[in-house]
């Protein structure tokens, strides 16, 4: 059915991606399109969104671990000058790779890197988005979307990595979609 929307909770700067007082303390990541490997124990979470929290004394690095995936994102990399999202089963099979500019903008479409099955790969090909509410909560301003309701989102992307947008509206019994 999708994500609750929900305001968005300030956690502590990552002064290289936010202005002071603007980075969150959480951001979500969907992943579709990744093809299982021979070594998976389990299928891909194509479909899925993750929550993923701001670490304390790394704030621009964010992590989910679950009792069945382990994800990863880190904003900014002084060292390597680039953003890094990253899947694995919990045990340590990588599924889900992708590095790009440092600071990319909310919804950018992560490619993984990872194409070929050997050791220690569980999946390869597919696409990561992350995002943090701004645009969610701007749509539903935008839009006057009813506000005042539980209100349900979800994220796809197409084929030529166009978000999409998709609020469900269970009070009103209404869906909307947004093409970014």
């Amino acid at each position: 059915m999708g994500t609750p929307v929900k305001p968005v909770i300030l956690g502590s700067d990552c002064p290289q991606c936010w202005s002071p007082g603007k980075s969150p303390e959480n951001v979500w990541v969907y992943f579709a399109g990744i093809e299982r490997c021979p070594l998976a124990i389990k299928s891909p979470p194509n479909g899925q969104t993750f929550k993923l929290t701001q670490d304390p004394d790394n704030p621009c690095f964010y992590e989910h671990t679950g009792s069945e995936w382990h994800v990863w994102w880190r904003a900014f990399d002084p060292i390597f000058m680039e953003s890094m999202l990253y899947l694995e089963e919990v045990g340590g099979l990588g599924i889900f790779v992708s590095r790009t500019i440092n600071c990319p903008p909310e919804c950018f479409v992560y490619h993984s890197t990872i194409e070929v099955c050997q050791w220690p790969v569980a999946g390869r090909f597919g696409v990561g988005v992350v995002h943090w509410m701004g645009i969610v909560l701007h749509l539903i301003v935008a839009f006057n979307l009813p506000s005042s309701s539980y209100i349900m989102h979800e994220l796809f992307v197409t084929d030529e990595d166009r978000i999409v947008y998709k609020f469900c509206f269970p009070k009103y019994s209404m869906n909307v979609k947004f093409l970014l």
